[in-house]
């Protein structure tokens, strides 16, 4: 019996003396992040970067971060150099992800804009019923200046190189069509145009623009009243005023409106803020994320063949809207070609 005793105690010592294995598992990835996208130059400000695991561990302290290539000292930096730049870290052989950043020369932009608003009026020389829109557009635009139209044509001599890609993006199926900001369509009431008048704008342009042979060269620049991290492009439109082509008229026997005996076609119609190109992409040029800090200022240049146009009679729109869903223009410029309109 006390053979058998003895042998428990003896398997049970061999158990519980048994090593276990507590070794804790090699991470295979980690990830970084910033506390910014962009910031200043010339140490007014400084950008953090965060290492962590997979399972959410912060190791800030236990890595190595790299900015474009050469290590830096501890999880901070900043330049005094503007430009893009690229930071990754290092933890036992492992290497994170890449992240972008920037680097800006502060330029002081304004604390406040005013709020324009962008109608982009889809037309035809062939349509009866555009002059409609297109008086009432005319009207608005005398009440009030920041309004900023745009004559879209299609199917017509003045057609726009890109209109069926604007049309099927922004579902313009009638004509006359009027989009407000590439957001709703226009009820050709004022008091939709009103309605976005009265909304504050964080983000301002000024366009200026020199007439250089048979090109012209164009500024714009972009100003922004707080940081935003929202994706956001520019569109920089070409227009021209006073072309005289036929207009089809419906609105003849119409007592009371623009055009009424005004003849079933219109002879010498004089259509005006007509796209003929643009600058930058139809649904806008990335503005890099970096650059969108408060009170700073982006500034682009341009530069376009003007040949073939009326050079007296060209315009410059241009417009800042989002890039997540290609619509909600956040506010937009008008200046006649040859000038300059500041931030205002």
């Amino acid at each position: 019996m006390r053979k058998i005793i003895l042998l428990f105690l003896l398997s049970v010592l061999f158990i519980s003396c048994k090593k276990t294995n507590t070794t804790p598992t090699k991470p295979t990835s980690i990830r970084i992040s910033a506390d910014k996208i962009g910031v200043f130059s010339n140490g007014q400000d400084v950008i953090t970067f965060e290492a962590k695991l997979p399972d959410n561990t912060t190791i800030s302290k236990d890595v190595e971060f790299f900015v474009d290539g050469e290590i830096i000292s501890g999880n901070t930096y900043t330049s005094n150099i503007a430009g893009e730049y690229s930071v990754y870290a290092m933890f036992e052989n492992i290497k994170s992800p890449t992240l972008k950043f920037g680097v800006v020369e502060k330029v002081e932009s304004p604390g406040s804009y005013s709020t324009k608003v962008l109608v982009e009026d889809f037309t035809g020389a062939w349509c009866g019923w555009c002059p409609r829109l297109s008086y009432k557009l005319e009207e608005a635009v005398i009440a009030n200046p920041n309004i900023i139209p745009v004559a879209v044509h299609y199917n017509d001599a003045m057609s726009y190189t890109f209109v069926n890609e604007l049309m099927n993006n922004y579902n313009i199926t009638i004509f006359p069509s009027g989009l407000l900001n590439r957001s709703t369509l226009w009820n050709e009431k004022q008091i939709a145009l009103d309605n976005l008048l009265g909304k504050l704008s964080r983000i301002g342009l000024g366009i200026s623009s020199i007439r250089n042979g048979q090109k012209l060269d164009v500024n714009v620049k972009v100003g922004f009243t707080i940081s935003t991290k929202t994706k956001l492009k520019l569109v920089v439109y070409l227009l021209e005023n006073g072309i005289i082509k036929d207009q089809e008229n419906y609105l003849n026997d119409v007592p009371g409106g623009g055009w009424y005996q005004a003849g079933d076609v219109i002879k010498d119609f004089e259509h005006n803020y007509v796209l003929r190109s643009a600058l930058t992409n139809i649904f806008g040029d990335d503005i890099p994320q970096y650059v969108t800090l408060e009170r700073n200022t982006y500034s682009t240049n341009f530069s376009i063949d003007i040949s073939n146009y009326n050079t007296s009679k060209l315009s410059l729109v241009a417009f800042v809207l989002s890039d997540v869903s290609g619509t909600d223009v956040y506010n937009v410029q008008w200046a006649k070609a040859g000038t300059t309109v500041d931030f205002d």
